[in-house]
């Protein structure tokens, strides 16, 4: 049988898991060198994509859960900690006296702003990196991919 090592560890440079992990850990470094939580006790790091994603709009707790594939239990705990913080409200729903929206107060809409320029920056720089085209479309595989496990 012929030798493949150098096939295997070429392999292994490119694994699905691997790059992932990676990224996950680099973009992990970059957040908590850049994205800035107020020195808020009630602000986690882990909170950010949650309340960058309820944004201008507002989202509901079910929207949060469904949004990152967690247990609307999950999503509770996470919106407690961004209410403790002063950043978001809870409103009743309109529509489902049984559900609440959630908005950003005026404190979480200025923070908002702040760091939605401070992630616009890295996808400008991953931009430069790679080209919008690059970019784009390595967004677009990476969603497909999610969307995949979706089922």
């Amino acid at each position: 049988m012929e030798y493949q090592g150098e096939k295997q560890e070429a392999d292994l440079e490119r694994s699905l898991f691997r790059v992932v992990y990676v990224l996950k850990r680099a973009l992990d470094d970059w957040g908590e060198e850049h994205i800035k939580t107020l020195n808020n006790p009630h602000l986690q790091a882990t909170f950010m994509p949650f309340f960058m994603n309820i944004g201008l709009r507002g989202a509901s707790n079910s929207d949060l859960a469904a949004m990152f594939r967690i247990s609307k239990q999950g999503a509770s705990r996470i919106v407690k900690g961004l209410e403790a913080s002063g950043l978001v409200r809870a409103e009743k729903s309109d529509k489902d006296g049984r559900s609440f929206m959630l908005y950003l107060t005026e404190d979480g809409q200025r923070f908002y702003k702040k760091q939605l320029d401070i992630i616009n920056d890295l996808k400008k720089d991953y931009i430069r990196l790679m080209g919008s085209k690059n970019y784009e479309n390595t967004i677009d595989q990476l969603l497909k991919m999610i969307e995949y496990h979706n089922g």
